[in-house]
């Protein structure tokens, strides 16, 4: 038995949705009561960027910003959330598949709990595929705790 916390790193994965809210207000929850280093992840989805690869550049270079302005709009407000708590966030921003994006860096840095929403913001061509969590759920060699 340890004398440390239970989840030395925890590892929240930010949306912008309101499943992802509640999942950072869970872990923030969490972080506060173990004495936990807390890690903020964005992923800009290489799947939406991929949906753009027939246009026009300009178009292209559009949404690939728009992305990565949103993905550090979703890290500054939970940044923010968690300065307020008393905590202090080491936050990641990564561009591929949300999934193995989560999953890389859980493994690179010793994620002992990822913190994630039920669901999150996707677009309508991708409504159909599994769920980002469920993925994480079954592919990650830590604990996951899924908020809904």
């Amino acid at each position: 038995m340890t004398n440390g916390p239970l989840f030395q790193r925890i590892l929240i994965c930010a949306d912008g949705s309101e499943y992802s809210l509640r999942a950072a207000e869970t872990a923030f929850g969490l972080a506060h009561t173990h004495s936990s280093e807390v890690h903020v992840l964005a992923v800009m989805d290489s799947g939406i960027l991929n949906d753009f690869r027939e246009r026009p550049e300009k178009e292209r270079l559009r949404v690939e910003r728009d992305l990565k302005l949103t993905a550090e709009n979703h890290l500054a407000y939970l940044i923010e959330l968690a300065t307020q708590r008393g905590l202090e966030v080491q936050p990641h921003l990564r561009t591929g598949r949300p999934h193995i994006e989560i999953i890389n860096l859980a493994n690179e840095i010793g994620i002992e709990l990822i913190v994630i929403g039920k669901h999150g913001r996707q677009s309508i061509g991708r409504i159909m595929r599994r769920d980002v969590a469920e993925r994480v759920f079954e592919d990650a060699d830590c604990s996951v705790l899924v908020v809904i």
